[in-house]
């Protein structure tokens, strides 16, 4: 089961994840969920003093664990040759406290490594209960996602705002498989907006397949947003939006994301897809630079490690954010960079708007045009790519193409009918009458 992890809070869901901000409740609600399949920590065991020899174990195995691992070896050989001369040089001796070694380990690794997603931690222990059963997965489970429900997946808010500004405050990217019915609401109260803010500088990362879901809204044809490449099989994963989404896309409608030193892990994905597609405008602070999926590893029955084992690829610059985070468009401190972009947000969205009624009136011309061509294959040629442009722009739909046919019926207007009609069937195949 694969992880990633933000500071000492893990996101557990299936498939690879980014860092998580779940916070406190998370941390006591899904204790239970957080520990792997035949944790054997024990809150006795992790107040025991760390002998020598169990010291050197554990520095022994994290270099260990980091060279068979991490993503990059030649990081990897660089961060275990570096806490093996720490360690001969006496560097963790007298260190008895768990905690206080997993905390120095975390700053090494993160120094030397440049990696913001190595960090050791305690494992959290699994309470024998009369009730659990380890042949019960779909208790954790069960725990994930009414912790998730709880904080209403990470949609903290979604509002309209003055100017037809759609707002989304989004925590976290929960799983879709927990997630999916909300997001679709989320998006489908923003779906008549003139523009839309999506406000991640609280938000610690999540699961990519979210990021990927709610991305789809935003672009018309399936794109290529990010790849990861696995050192394990040595293999890439490419990941796109999706064809279809459950709801109106908004592909036309201008984009702002608010962006702040705690945007972390798949908030910054979310963030890097956009700018680079050149779809959303970044208002903030640069983003705090966590880019590599990894997985959760146990060092022994009290600790464990969580190891980058893939690392981000973007189609369109061939790297990431790691170490540097995302920059904004429009620089301002976090805590006022919504008063900016929603400044910007109210003139993009009457330009939208203004867009819209533009469209309108070329439509109209291209019709008259259409009915006035004594040429029957121009007048057909002409009618159907100035449906086929309004419906693209989402002018039109299915009932209101059909309608223009009939008319046209009702005029004797034959070809230009039937041609219209047969536009209809080819773009709604599912609603033939």
């Amino acid at each position: 089961m694969r992880h990633l992890l933000q500071s000492t809070v893990l996101c557990l869901t299936s498939g690879s994840l980014f860092g998580s901000p779940f916070g406190s409740l998370l941390g006591s609600v899904l204790a239970p969920a957080l520990c792997l399949v035949g944790c054997a920590g024990t809150a006795a065991a992790q107040s025991e003093t760390l002998t020598a020899d169990r010291r050197a174990a554990v520095i022994d195995r994290v270099c260990t664990l980091l060279e068979e691992k991490y993503v990059f070896p030649e990081t990897a050989t660089k961060c275990a040759k570096h806490l093996r001369a720490l360690t001969l040089e006496g560097a963790f001796q007298g260190m008895a406290d768990r905690e206080a070694l997993a905390a120095r380990l975390t700053e090494i690794l993160q120094e030397v490594g440049n990696d913001q997603h190595l960090l050791v931690r305690l494992r959290r222990p699994v309470e024998a209960t009369p009730s659990r059963h380890p042949a019960l997965p779909a208790r954790e489970r069960f725990t994930r996602r009414e912790a998730g429900r709880q904080q209403n997946f990470g949609f903290e808010r979604v509002e309209r705002l003055e100017g037809n500004v759609g707002y989304v405050d989004l925590r976290y990217f929960a799983a879709p498989s927990d997630a999916m019915a909300t997001a679709t609401a989320a998006m489908g109260f923003l779906a008549n907006s003139d523009a839309l803010i999506f406000d991640l500088r609280k938000n610690g990362g999540g699961h990519p397949g979210m990021v990927h879901f709610l991305s789809s809204f935003l672009f018309e044809e399936p794109t290529h947003l990010n790849s990861f490449y696995y050192r394990e099989g040595d293999r890439t994963e490419d990941y796109w939006t999706l064809p279809d989404v459950p709801g109106p896309k908004l592909v036309e409608v201008p984009v702002f994301v608010l962006t702040g030193p705690e945007t972390f892990s798949a908030a910054e994905e979310f963030s890097y897809n956009l700018r680079t597609q050149k779809r959303g405008t970044l208002v903030g602070e640069t983003t705090r630079g966590g880019a590599n999926p990894g997985d959760l590893f146990p060092i022994d029955s009290t600790l464990e490690i969580f190891i980058p084992i893939g690392r981000a690829i973007n189609p369109i610059t061939g790297t990431n954010w790691e170490g540097i985070g995302v920059k904004p468009h429009f620089e301002a401190p976090a805590s006022s960079a919504l008063s900016m972009a929603l400044e910007m947000a109210r003139t993009a969205a009457k330009d939208y708007h203004t867009a819209i009624e533009a469209r309108w009136v070329q439509l109209e011309a291209r019709l008259a045009e259409a009915e006035g061509a004594k040429d029957g294959k121009q007048a057909v040629r002409v009618l159907i790519d100035a449906l086929r442009e309004a419906h693209r722009h989402r002018l039109l739909d299915e009932r209101d193409i059909r309608e223009v046919a009939t008319d046209l019926a009702s005029r004797e207007r034959s070809a230009l009918s039937a041609a219209v009609a047969s536009l209809a069937n080819d773009l709604y195949p599912n609603l033939i009458k």
